[in-house]
């Protein structure tokens, strides 16, 4: 269609300032450029007032909520500088775990260099405290001992004369200057009476829900001359045991084990495990090994991997093993003819499995 010529000129006009060409004048060139010049400056200049207006209300923000918390100065400036790797600063104050991943990214540009970790970590055990992340939830694992809570307990040993020697102690507070700790026996005392700050101490403990944690430590000036207290200087390696990992302890203790009918009668509570009437079927074994997640048994049948068992109801001793189900895992032919079957627990619980770990230590510890 051709265009009408009546227009041509009013379209000409309208090309030359959306279309500067070669013949149009100077100035409509840097009248298009000022223009977008305009429009891209405002833009910009938005953008830079908005990040200004963001970063005034999240400084007061973090201001208000830091003050909230009881936090010093000097202690908001440390948070507002590990915040700094967040896309959202204000979450340190409510996530533990965007509090840890900002801190080990701070701990990461430290370069490894330990002493400046260690001075950054006892200026950050007030706001931890303040903040309420002293007890992380079960679903974290404990990173450092700056991480037990009190009133845990802990197996502590120490080697006197080429001798160790394990005492049960109990976590009193966890503080910037170490882990401070009270045997629970009064005997115990004594043998700390005899430890040095040279001397070595083996840490092993039981987190309730989680699994065992093992560190090394040693005895600072500040503990209790009487040795009624101790402070244990912190360390920030702590070794998670993974549950195939669990310390397996040999025995030799006679068994018996009652076949159970399926998976939902195996995984009843051990409080409310009855054994069905209708199994009077039994089979005695001698257990070998044990520990807080599994046990392993010599007996001379044979028995299919997945099967679930009832350990004795009536059984009595130094373990807690009566009314726990277990299932086979594997079984291995021995040369003689027997079999030896691996088992895992089915239907133990936190309380329980504390129970069996601490147990497990104690004559661990009796026979080191």
């Amino acid at each position: 269609m051709t265009p009408d010529p009546a227009n041509a000129k009013g379209y000409s006009d309208i090309f030359d300032i959306i279309r500067p060409r070669s013949e149009s004048p100077e100035w409509m060139i840097w009248v298009f450029v000022g223009f977008m010049a305009l429009f891209f400056g405002l833009i910009y200049g938005g953008m830079v007032l908005q990040r200004r207006r963001e970063k005034r209300y999240l400084n007061g923000a973090f201001n208000r909520i830091a003050v909230e918390e009881g936090l010093t100065e000097e202690e908001e400036k440390i948070l507002k500088r590990l915040a700094e790797t967040l896309p959202n600063p204000l979450i340190i104050f409510s996530s533990i775990t965007a509090f840890e991943s900002a801190l080990e990214q701070h701990l990461a540009r430290l370069s490894g260099d330990h002493d400046r970790e260690a001075r950054y970590m006892l200026l950050l055990a007030p706001i931890r405290h303040k903040l309420g992340f002293d007890n992380r939830p079960v679903g974290l694992p404990l990173r450092s001992s700056r991480d037990i809570a009190s009133g845990q307990r802990l197996q502590v040993g120490v080697k006197i004369d080429g001798e160790a020697r394990f005492c049960t102690c109990v976590t009193v507070e966890s503080s910037h200057e170490g882990l401070l700790i009270s045997p629970l026996l009064r005997a115990d005392e004594e043998v700390f009476r005899e430890a040095s700050p040279d001397d070595t101490l083996y840490v092993r403990f039981w987190r309730r829900g989680d699994t065992e944690y093992q560190f090394r430590s040693h005895l600072l000036p500040e503990s209790d001359p009487d040795r009624s207290t101790l402070l244990l200087a912190h360390t920030e390696s702590l070794k998670r045991i993974q549950k195939r990992d669990f310390y397996r302890l040999s025995v030799a203790l006679p068994i018996t084990l009652y076949p159970l009918p399926d998976e939902e009668t195996a995984l009843a509570s051990p409080d409310d495990m009855r054994l069905p009437p209708e199994l009077t079927d039994k089979i005695s074994v001698t257990l070998v090994n044990l520990s807080a997640g599994g046990m392993a048994v010599k007996g001379n049948d044979e028995l299919i991997p997945g099967a679930y068992f009832l350990i004795d109801p009536l059984k009595t001793g130094r373990f807690s093993l009566a009314n726990i189900s277990c299932k086979v895992l594997r079984s291995e032919t021995r040369a003689d003819g027997d079999y030896i079957h691996h088992f895992e627990y089915s239907n133990v619980n936190g309380r329980l499995q504390d129970r069996l770990a601490l147990e497990i230590h104690q004559l661990q510890m009796v026979h080191r």
